[in-house]
C-alpha cells in the first residue's frame, strides 16, 4: 500500500512552521467545513491509518458522493 493511500485525503502537511503560533504537523481541510487542527493523538491514530472511521471524513465523503450523483 502506498503511503499516500494510508493518510486521509483531507490532511494537509504543514511545511512553513511560521504560519502557526504553535508548530503543528498537519491540518484538516474538508471542502464542507472550517479548517481544523487535529490533536497529535488524533493525528497519529485516526488521520493516518484509520481515517475511514473519522466522523468528519464520513460526512465529507457522503456529501461529495451526493454531488457526483
Amino acid at each position: 500500500m502506498c503511503p499516500q493511500e494510508r493518510t486521509c485525503p483531507f490532511l494537509v502537511p504543514v511545511v512553513a512552521d511560521q504560519l502557526w503560533v504553535r508548530p503543528v504537523p498537519a491540518y484538516c481541510r474538508r471542502p464542507d467545513a472550517r479548517l481544523r487542527v487535529p490533536a497529535t493523538a488524533s493525528l497519529v491514530q485516526l488521520c493516518t491509518d484509520d481515517y475511514a472511521a473519522c466522523g468528519g471524513y464520513q460526512a465529507a465523503s457522503a456529501r461529495m458522493e451526493g454531488f457526483r450523483d
